[in-house]
């Protein structure tokens, strides 16, 4: 049988803070999910009275919170905040899966009851069990004597970058130094080469957090054992599911600073600001310093398929291979071994890219003027070096994805997924199908 948990409720919540007035209609986020929650665990143990009237209750606490997130709570009973008036851009969802800064709802009583939530087994409450003070509550969100409503959805200033991505992690004020592993599973700065020791994948959370994995290594971004002194180092470890291994993005000048979820109050930092090669990386109080400024450079996870072979690019759903012409297009064709037009030099780059040349024409494989729109013309260009004709090749279920690196949330695909002979080859945002899906066949 599930324990259930009594929440005391008083009348005199009914009219608890309906005196204040609500005008905050254009709320800009002024703190982030980090900052919140740092300040929800400091106020455990104080009674927290808003209006001076009737003692602490639950949305005294909540009214606090609301002010400390830059806004004004619209008054009311516990019950009342799952219809009352929203601040903009914040959320109400009723039955949602909390997250992390979550308001938490509850109705079915007279006068409802409101907590902040940091997970399922650690919320955070006032006048809970007669406890007119903060208290910190380790049992289920959901499973207290007053029905569990929904949630109020803060906006907080935690930066999304996207759901799943591969980047690179430079030092902002020295873009030529980047976050590298070592093989003894150390963090430091180094000299940026862009190999797999550099590469980090980006998994954001249900918290808002990211889990940061380092593509070499394959072992995560972490605080030496979750601690919160400052000097403790990081490193990578294997994948454990800690707050040592969840890290908040916030923005931090040009760049962005890594905060911790095990220290909402630290931060990523390069140790005594010293920007050298092979110099250290550790946890330190959030400064949003120069030290703790970092670019977030977006990439994929290539292939490395050799230094320098000769391959045919055969689409992987029909026999047609990648052909050119002599006015310098790029199109479908029937597959011809003899055809030099069909022969394509690759050649790997320093950044693990490939510069693709034409055995006939003895031209690149190029995105026209660099563009990133959806139908993009490719076409063959002579040799310039630019970002336009060089290529990460990427896993594509059976076959790869050519992305050009002059726009890496695009791919060479077949225009309009017809197979056929003269299609074109366009640039498209990437999308794994079929019409961007070849295999490189080497000979």
């Amino acid at each position: 049988m599930k324990k259930a948990v009594s929440i005391i409720l008083c009348v005199i919540l009914v009219v608890s803070i309906a005196s204040v007035s609500f005008t905050a209609d254009a709320v800009v986020a002024k703190r982030s999910n980090a900052e919140a929650m740092a300040w929800v665990k400091s106020q455990v143990g104080k009674s927290l009275d808003y209006d001076g009237e009737y003692g602490a209750q639950c949305v005294d606490f909540i009214a606090f919170y609301y002010k400390y997130l830059g806004t004004i709570t619209p008054g009311g009973n516990g019950a009342d905040y799952s219809w009352n008036k929203l601040p903009s851009g914040w959320k109400r969802i009723k039955g949602a899966q909390p997250k992390v800064g979550d308001i938490l709802v509850y109705v079915g009583s007279q006068y409802g009851h409101v907590g902040i939530y940091e997970s399922d087994y650690v919320t955070y409450h006032q006048n809970y069990s007669g406890q007119h003070k903060v208290v910190k509550c380790t049992y289920k969100y959901n499973e207290l004597t007053v029905p569990y409503w929904g949630v109020i959805r803060p906006k907080f200033t935690d930066q999304d970058l996207g759901a799943k991505f591969y980047a690179n992690i430079l030092v902002t004020s020295k873009k030529s130094l980047a976050l590298t592993s070592t093989d003894k599973d150390n963090v430091c700065i180094d000299t940026a080469d862009y190999s797999n020791y550099e590469k980090w994948l980006f998994e954001r959370q249900n918290d808002y957090s990211y889990k940061i994995t380092n593509v070499k290594m394959k072992k995560c971004l972490d605080v030496k054992g979750g601690k919160t002194a400052k000097g403790t180092n990081i490193q990578v470890y294997k994948s454990n599911n800690t707050n040592a291994q969840r890290w908040y993005l916030i923005k931090n000048g040009s760049g962005y600073s890594f905060v911790p979820k095990c220290n909402y109050k630290g931060a990523m930092d390069i140790k005594g600001g010293k920007f050298e090669k092979d110099n250290n990386v550790q946890e330190w109080n959030s400064k949003l310093n120069e030290a703790q400024r970092f670019t977030i450079v977006k990439t994929v996870n290539y292939k490395n398929l050799g230094k320098t072979f000769k391959a045919r690019i055969i689409s992987n759903k029909s026999t047609f291979s990648i052909d050119a012409d002599s006015s310098s297009n790029v199109y479908l064709n029937n597959s011809n071994k003899g055809s030099n037009s069909q022969k394509w030099l690759f050649e790997r780059q320093k950044d693990m890219s490939y510069k693709i040349t034409n055995l006939r024409y003895k031209k690149c494989l190029d995105v026209k003027s660099e563009k990133k729109e959806n139908g993009t013309n490719i076409q063959l260009w002579k040799s310039n070096d630019s970002k336009a004709q060089r290529w990460f090749i990427i896993k594509n279920d059976s076959g790869y994805a050519l992305v050009p690196k002059c726009n890496l949330n695009g791919a060479m695909d077949i225009k309009g997924a017809k197979f056929v002979k003269g299609t074109n080859i366009q640039e498209w945002t990437i999308n794994y199908k079929e019409a961007q899906r070849f295999k490189i066949s080497k000979y």
